[in-house]
């Protein structure tokens, strides 16, 4: 990973250890609210892994901010020196969880239905 990647996960990082603090939860707790190992939220928070999409969307569902948040965290613009190359990555992330997401809310209707139906 080049300094300019380096750095922007390492801001991305602070900013999720701001989050979790701000919500009064310890990296255990959170890491059970979003069914993952301890250890491998810390590496989020280090800035030593990339963030997968629906991670970060279940923590912005969780702690209740836009997915922007993460980024800019509490100032109202990225750092100057955050490359551009990471927004397409990222758009994309976002693109797969939301289908993602979809596609389990789209099991789950059926689930629904098929339970009703059981149930008659």
């Amino acid at each position: 990973m080049d300094q300019k990647k380096k750095k922007f996960y390492k801001i991305l990082g602070m900013n999720l250890f701001s989050f979790r603090e701000q919500a009064g939860l310890s990296i255990p707790q959170l890491a059970k609210k979003i069914n993952l190992q301890p250890t491998t939220y810390q590496t989020y928070e280090h800035g030593t892994i990339r963030l997968p999409a629906d991670i970060m969307l279940e923590l912005a569902l969780l702690y209740d901010i836009s997915l922007n948040s993460f980024f800019v965290g509490t100032s109202d613009k990225l750092p100057s020196d955050t490359p551009p190359s990471v927004f397409p990555v990222l758009e994309k992330q976002l693109d797969n969880a939301i289908s993602s997401i979809q596609k389990k809310l789209d099991d789950l209707k059926e689930f629904n239905q098929t339970f009703s139906d059981y149930k008659k």
